[in-house]
């Protein structure tokens, strides 16, 4: 919204600081539900460790991914086209920051994915992604900053970041090999305690990004009225 309405830098800055609070949005849900993962077999509690530099790539991936959609969709005459294209980038930051975070799971196991599964996530990121955009995109009957077009924005988004992510946590298919998981420096168990740092420091950069927002929106209609 706010980049919508700015110009120049300011647009640039509000895109980029979009893209940072979106995909970081989009990363943290992939990451706190595989952390989420519980392991076991026959003998007890399967150990799971996940490597930090691939968890960290993700989030890269998804913030590169999110900043040509949001560069595409706030400008205010994007058509359909646009809203394609747009779809198509969410969607692939979707399905892309999931399988990059999963790559950086280390189990007792060969991970490998049912390729049915697999490609089903992919289109529903696709598809889920497009409707998001579809929502906050300025298409004929529709307000580009209607109430109820934000609303449907944040709720397909979510829903879209979700249904990927177990669809393709149900691709994913597990064989035993008996080995140890190779001791790294760099690699995390998965603990309710990772998840919760995760989640509050996401929160807290949404937080910060919301309330940027709304400083300047005030500052802006106050600059306004002093025009007038």
């Amino acid at each position: 919204n706010r980049a919508t309405v700015a110009g120049g830098r300011s647009r640039a800055g509000w895109v980029t600081a979009g893209a940072v609070a979106t995909g970081l949005g989009v990363w943290g849900l992939h990451v706190i539900g595989i952390l989420a993962l519980r392991l076991r077999d026959g003998l007890g509690a399967v150990p799971v460790r996940f490597h930090v530099p691939e968890m960290f790539l993700a989030a890269v991936v998804a913030v590169a991914a999110m900043a040509p959609a949001l560069a595409i969709i706030v400008r205010r005459a994007a058509g359909t086209p646009a809203v394609l294209i747009t779809g198509g980038l969410l969607g692939t930051a979707m399905a892309a920051t999931h399988y990059v975070a999963m790559a950086a799971i280390r189990v007792p196991a060969l991970v490998t994915h049912d390729v049915t599964l697999a490609l089903a996530s992919i289109g529903i990121a696709l598809v889920a992604g497009t409707a998001a955009v579809w929502f906050s995109a300025e298409l004929p009957g529709r307000g580009r900053h209607a109430a109820g077009g934000r609303l449907g924005t944040a709720i397909a988004l979510g829903a879209a970041a979700a249904a990927t992510h177990y669809t393709a946590m149900a691709a994913m298919r597990l064989t035993p090999t008996g080995a140890r998981i190779a001791s790294e420096s760099a690699a995390l168990p998965a603990t309710p305690g990772v998840a919760a740092v995760v989640a509050a420091a996401i929160l807290t950069l949404l937080g910060l990004a919301t309330l940027a927002a709304a400083i300047d929106r005030r500052v802006r209609k106050g600059l306004e009225r002093g025009e007038e």
